[in-house]
């Protein structure tokens, strides 16, 4: 409830007149800002190069909150969370990729921030980068007026020449020289800037979201020109061993710059041209901002207009050895934030507070109904009103029971593992010597602990940045050891269709993966990469080891890999989808496109790749969609066993083909070993509540068991979701017969299994569970034989 004394103060503040809530014109209107992935270089000058005039006239007009920090420190997940009211451990919205508002139910009921504005009689406005993620259909539409609600991208891309350090179209570095119009921002500011020009009867909530500073660091070359090559020095932050006091789970979470050459002298020249890029983005950021705020300045608007400004997290250039973003340390915290009132006056503010705060802040400024829902957040209103009023330290996380508190002073990490580090700002700034350990300390850690929640959702899973960062996949890339060195856990990696391929020699497991599924992102690099391990339970960081020439067949998805040792040599054999459609197929889809799909194999001397191509061709029909491949030798022949796709078949099949004895081509016809429909456990996707139609086959795998006989498991959609099967050979032979058996081995939402020995001699199922996208992860199960031969998990 707001006092009389807050609400005579919030009259002074608006220099509105006392309404009613019928009364919605006398209301205050709303700009909402944000940048992203903005650090405090010109925010907080800590690099005295940049150049950022808009923001220095914001602040001197501004509450300018300068210990700010952001709920998660990347994109989707700090969004989800201001946009809500809602924090990350409250919804398992932790990291990128995690599809928040789909898959957390907390997030699909409760009312958003522009929902709450519209439902109170505003008109509502939203362009550009606004949740990242994807909403169900129709509900950002009903959240907002405008129509389109164009958003734009991360684009324009630099040409390869440009991209620095090799690592893709993201690490672009350019001075544009085309029409400012191919940048989303401007396209998105000159909309915004339109309707600020606008009579509106209603009071509004105008949301613009900036794509910049964020990589690609291109913009148009006037930013570029701002900077000399003798303004750009390293940054102030780093010091080399600053990582030698992080426990491991905090060094999971950094890149260590590998990817820029293996030590300092050979990164400083990339370093250069980064620092450069980011310093032109950040100063065409400002320009966006600033051209917007000078067009509600000029309108009739400016008196009753409260503008937030803030980045959704923060930004290492560096610093700890890591670069953009993904910590828990200050560099990604850290989120600037500026709250101008019509009053025009500005104070630096230097409590806690949390971009959580921007929801309540807004409802109380323009004394909305509120939403049903509790929010996470406190309004700043109070501060505002008393500048020496203390607040509690905030509060960050990125994972369950990844947490950081800051009390303004001191910073407290905690890890998983009960790990933990400790800094004092006031003598260390820069985060550089944990004093955790220290005895004194044990007061301090005591206090900020009591601010970690007391439980953490399980997350919606997602990626981390560090692994996004050190495993892009470099046109011409060597397979060289990475600086990072810190060890992941098997439940930690998120995976689909693993594959793990024992080599006795070396006593090492390599597990194969997709880089897509682990990315999820527009942009993330398709192939292979490994990861290896001694001990099925720790893994290094993956390598990639697949890489595509741009002209080949099919570029345009790669999954389902698996490696086979044969006749000396190593052969990938992964599911490859293309640009060209099949020329004719059932309306199982519902209309949606399907394309050529297939099994391509590959071959390198090493499991380590890389894998070069050994045909242009797919080794399956050309006018198939065919899919997740596996190799079979009977009486030395080698064939070729896979899945005709429902997509294309609606009741899909297992089929195989011979292939030459080198693997370079398919000799023959395919033959039909079975149809899904042949196993009694197989459900059609549309009678367990999908939208689609078909019975799925997919991940094929064999095995002889000890009576001789020739076992199949393979997967598709049962009573409970996703299962993996068996069927079994009557006569021994790939060839069949085959007899589907009735109960599934695994029936839990699991599937795409594979079967390998151990070096202690036990036998051990792979595959990945649950099946649903973006909370994959791999589970091992020991496995024998029952009294039939069949397989059966060992409890």
């Amino acid at each position: 409830m707001i006092t009389n004394n807050r609400f005579f103060f919030l009259l002074l503040l608006f220099t509105a007149t006392a309404c009613s809530h019928e009364e919605t014109s006398d209301r205050p209107n709303v700009l909402f800002i944000t940048v992203d992935d903005m650090n405090g270089w010109g925010v907080k000058n800590y690099y005295p190069a940049a150049q950022m005039p808009y923001f220095e006239q914001l602040k001197s007009q501004s509450y300018n909150f300068t210990k700010a920090i952001c709920p998660s420190p990347v994109c989707v997940p700090s969004r989800a969370a201001f946009f809500s009211g809602v924090a990350p451990h409250k919804t398992g919205a932790y990291h990128n990729g995690s599809d928040p508002w789909r898959r957390s139910e907390i997030l699909r009921r409760v009312e958003a921030m522009p929902e709450c504005f519209k439902r109170n009689g505003y008109s509502t406005f939203g362009r550009g980068k606004i949740f990242h993620a994807k909403l169900d259909e129709g509900r950002e539409e009903a959240m907002f007026d405008n129509r389109p609600i164009y958003k734009g991208g991360f684009g324009p891309f630099g040409e390869e020449t440009t991209w620095v350090g090799g690592k893709g179209k993201f690490q672009s570095v350019k001075a544009w020289e085309g029409p400012d119009t191919d940048f989303p921002d401007v396209v998105n500011a000159d909309a915004t800037i339109e309707f600020l020009q606008q009579q509106h009867d209603a009071p509004f909530f105008c949301y613009l979201g900036l794509w910049r500073p964020h990589t690609p660091y291109t913009a148009p070359k006037r930013f570029f020109d701002r900077y000399e090559d003798s303004d750009i020095t390293y940054p102030a932050g780093y010091r080399a061993g600053d990582l030698d006091d992080v426990p491991s789970m905090g060094l999971d979470l950094v890149d260590s710059l590998g990817f820029f050459g293996p030590d300092l002298e050979t990164r400083r020249e990339v370093f250069r041209e980064m620092i450069r890029g980011y310093l032109a983005t950040s100063s065409f950021a400002d320009w966006s901002v600033g051209r917007v705020i000078e067009a509600l300045d000029a309108s009739p608007y400016a008196e009753n207009t409260i503008v937030v400004v803030a980045s959704d997290n923060g930004y290492h250039m560096g610093e700890k050895e890591k670069w953009q973003k993904g910590t828990l340390w200050e560099l990604s915290a850290y989120s600037p934030l500026l709250v101008r009132l019509p009053n025009g006056k500005s104070l630096e503010m230097p409590q806690t507070v949390s971009l959580m705060d921007i929801y309540p802040t807004l409802l109380e400024y323009c004394r909305l109904d509120g939403p049903k829902h509790d929010l996470d957040g406190e309004s700043l209103l109070s501060l505002i009103e008393n500048p020496d009023r203390k607040r509690s330290p905030s509060f960050m996380s990125y994972g369950e029971e990844y947490s950081s508190v800051y009390d303004g002073r001191y910073r407290y990490i905690r890890y998983p593992d009960d790990s933990h580090e400790l800094y004092d700002h006031d003598s260390d700034p820069h985060e550089w010597d944990n004093i955790a350990s220290a005895v004194n300390s044990q007061p301090i850690i005591q206090r900020l602990a009591l601010e970690i929640p007391k439980t953490f959702v399980e997350t919606l899973g997602g990626r981390t940045e560090a692994m996004q960062k050190i495993s892009g996949l470099p046109k011409n890339f060597k397979n060289e050891p990475s600086a990072f060195e810190a060890l992941l856990n098997t439940g930690d990696i998120r995976i689909r269709d693993p594959f793990i391929l024992p080599v006795v020699e070396s006593k090492t497991y390599y597990m194969y993966a997709q880089i897509r599924n682990r990315l999820n992102e527009d942009g993330a690099p398709q192939g292979v990469e490994v990861y290896t391990s001694k001990d099925l339970m720790h893994w290094t960081p993956p390598k990639p080891v697949l890489q595509l020439a741009t002209d080949f067949w099919s570029r345009k998805s790669v999954w389902a890999p698996e490696v086979h040792f044969y006749q000396g040599a190593y052969y990938l054999l992964v599911t490859l989808t293309s640009e060209q459609k099949i020329s004719e197929a059932p309306n199982s889809l519902n209309g949606e496109t399907q394309w050529k799909r297939g099994t391509h194999i590959f071959r390198s001397e090493k499991p380590e790749g890389p894998f070069e191509v050994i045909r242009q061709e797919g080794h399956t029909p050309v006018e198939w969609m065919s899919l997740d491949g596996t190799l079979w030798l009977e009486n030395g022949q080698p064939h070729l066993v896979f899945c005709h796709e429902w997509a294309q078949t609606l009741d899909g099949t297992i089929d195989l083909v011979a292939l030459s004895p080198d693997l370079s081509r398919p000799v023959g016809k395919p033959q039909q070993l079975f149809k899904a429909s042949g196993a009694p456990w197989v459900r059609n996707m549309k009678d367990i509540g999908y939208k689609r139609n078909g019975l799925v086959t997919d991940g094929p795998y064999f095995y002889r068991n000890s009576k001789a006989e020739l076992i199949m498991i393979w997967s598709s959609f049962g009573v409970s979701e996703y299962a993996i099967g068996q069927a079994r050979s009557e006569t021994g032979s790939v060839f069949g017969p085959w007899t589907q058996i009735e109960d599934p081995l695994v029936a839990a939402n699991g599937g795409h299994g594979m079967i390998f020995d151990t070096f202690d001699g036990q036998m051990m199922l792979a595959y990945h569970q649950p099946n649903s996208r973006g909370k994959e992860r791999m589970h091992l199960e020991r496995i024998g034989e029952d009294e039939n031969g069949l397989l059966r998990i060992i409890k």
